[in-house]
């Protein structure tokens, strides 16, 4: 096997069930970034495994999709890690020495992320909400939906 062979058998019209055993058997050696971007769109079986290896082959502008993507193989520690590695508006979620709350643009991948959180105890509790804010520029009131997602505090050994 190669990667670009398993590239290649994984986009052809082979049928899923034999492209999920041949994922599942070839993609921690031979992954690489097209395989990677295309795991959940190929709804492939990834594990924690394969997602390691998929998060190394991308940047770090293409890892939010990856894992908002694949966010349920992830526990509430790696998780935490994935977010102080991804930097950005990630990095508040990553933090979880206090209770807080954390505000995220209501996409699906969002919502989906919300929903695991809250399955493992990452956070407590989440709901979409519509805020609305004035354009100065063009003097008219507009509206956009966000996520609050309250974060569970945990308790740091002495």
């Amino acid at each position: 096997m190669t990667s670009d062979l398993l590239e290649k058998l994984l986009t052809s019209s082979l049928q899923q069930e034999y492209k999920s055993k041949l994922f599942s058997a070839y993609a921690e050696d031979y992954m690489t970034k097209k395989i990677a971007l295309q795991m959940y769109t190929l709804h492939m079986p990834v594990t924690k495994g394969i997602f390691a290896e998929a998060w190394n082959c991308v940047d770090e502008r293409e890892q939010e999709q990856l894992l908002l993507e694949n966010c349920t193989v992830l526990d509430a520690v790696e998780l935490a890690q994935k977010f102080k590695e991804m930097g950005g508006n990630y990095t508040a979620l990553a933090d979880r020495t206090k209770r807080r709350e954390i505000n995220l643009s209501a996409t699906p991948q969002h919502i989906q992320l919300a929903k695991h959180l809250q399955t493992i105890g990452y956070i407590t509790s989440w709901e979409e909400k519509e805020e609305k804010t004035f354009g100065s520029v063009l003097e008219k009131e507009t509206s956009r939906k966000r996520l609050k997602l309250r974060i569970r505090q945990i308790k740091q050994p002495n």
